[in-house]
């Protein structure tokens, strides 16, 4: 029998080929040529600002709501939102040093930067994938109906179509 959750697992399937990519990349950086070391960086940096943020925001705004409903435990996803939060940090730490390599090339610490800030949001990206579908698709599946879950992940959806819109200039 499929499991009520399935979609939101099946888009943890999706976005994990390209947290392994994290690992590939900062196992790839060697040498001092800020070309090769940008090109590296940038599609981590995109997958995670247009991709994996947009899904962590998605997540705080809807699932992660219904998971302390579920779990009768308010408070109780607080952690893993801290997680989002510095995966969020970790990302523009990694996009900022992206950005900063000189055309010259990179200095040893920058490359050390590159692959400390890699390595790490692999681990921290990767342990918390398994935690929600280690304990929150369980909880979500006992507490709710298949419908109440499609109704949830729809909300999920939607909340990441509105957060890839770009911002509406403000009317002065």
């Amino acid at each position: 029998m499929p499991s009520k959750m399935q979609a939101l697992q099946d888009e943890h399937a999706e976005l994990f080929p390209h947290v392994g990519q994290l690992r590939t990349t900062a196992e790839k950086i060697t040498g001092n040529n800020a070309r090769l070391l940008r090109e590296l960086i940038a599609p981590n940096v995109e997958f995670l600002a247009d991709h994996l943020i947009i899904h962590a925001k998605a997540e705080d705004e809807v699932l992660y709501p219904a998971v302390e409903i579920a779990m009768k435990a308010p408070g109780a996803t607080a952690t893993m939102a801290r997680e989002h939060i510095e995966v969020n940090t970790l990302t523009e730490e990694l996009a900022a040093l992206m950005n900063a390599i000189p055309a010259s090339g990179p200095s040893t610490a920058q490359i050390t930067d590159a692959r400390r800030l890699l390595f790490g949001l692999y681990a921290l990206v990767g342990s918390h994938f398994a935690k929600e579908e280690e304990v929150f698709v369980p909880a979500l599946e006992a507490a709710f109906s298949q419908a109440e879950v499609d109704k949830l992940y729809a909300g999920m959806e939607a909340a990441a179509g509105r957060l890839r819109q770009p911002a509406e200039p403000a009317v002065v």
